[in-house]
């Protein structure tokens, strides 16, 4: 029986039948360490490198980009742990309100000292035919305001991100040019109530791209403070 010549059997392979072996065995390097010292393979710009130093780089590199992700996660957790908190001191403040009037003078001040807000605008529709301008510092016109928001009002869809001019003259008047962005909130039962917006000097800090569960849970609590206000007006003489 003749010996079997390696460097024949060598030259017949070709670097596809290598390849398409290793591929077919990827297990092939498990017990054979070793000779993955000695491989080596082109990587710019460092020039050739062992496959295991690769693997290693490669490795690092995925545990920097996991590291990054956890630290982002972390710090979405911290901050809705501080909106969680933020929301329910705000929602004790509003069950301590004994009028309707102290219900919106608390949300404004809450908004305004506890969620960094730079203006509040909490506006309530008055009654069809009713005088929008003798009854209350924050009746609006129920009209103009679906002129400028209907789609909004229409849908009960908060909305953040930056509004026109006349849109944010309604809803801040002397205020509207140092407005940047706005989160927006229809307030609602099975009819529209009213409107609260949020305005920041800062054209980030309400973007399109943000969630809005706070804000509709923020629209939620005020909305049924009011509305308790309004059903017991014994409570305001009290």
């Amino acid at each position: 029986m003749s010996a079997t010549n390696p460097k024949a059997i060598i030259d017949t392979l070709t670097a596809e039948a290598v390849a398409e072996y290793l591929r077919r065995h990827p297990e092939f390097f498990l017990d054979r360490a070793a000779l993955l010292d000695t491989m080596e393979i082109p990587h710019a710009p460092e020039g050739a490198v062992s496959l295991v130093r690769r693997q290693i780089s490669g490795l690092r590199q995925r545990n920097q980009e996991l590291e990054k992700k956890l630290l982002d996660l972390v710090a979405i957790a911290r901050e809705n742990e501080k909106l969680a908190t933020q929301l329910h001191e705000f929602s004790l403040s509003l069950i301590e309100a004994d009028t309707l009037d102290d219900v919106l003078a608390v949300s404004r001040n809450q908004l305004i000292e506890a969620f960094k807000t730079d203006f509040v605008k909490i506006g309530l529709f008055t009654a069809e035919g009713g005088d929008e301008s003798a009854d209350s510092v924050h009746a609006i016109s129920r009209a103009e305001a679906e002129t400028l928001f209907g789609s909004l009002i229409r849908a009960k869809r908060d909305f953040c991100g930056s509004m026109a001019d006349e849109q944010n003259a309604f809803l801040f008047g002397e205020h509207a040019e140092a407005v940047q962005s706005v989160a927006f909130v229809p307030l609602h039962t099975t009819e529209p109530l009213g409107i609260l917006a949020l305005g920041s000097r800062d054209i980030a800090r309400f973007h399109q791209g943000m969630g809005t569960v706070f804000l509709k849970q923020l629209g939620e609590l005020v909305t049924r403070a009011i509305v308790h206000r309004q059903r017991h007006p014994a409570n305001d003489a009290a």
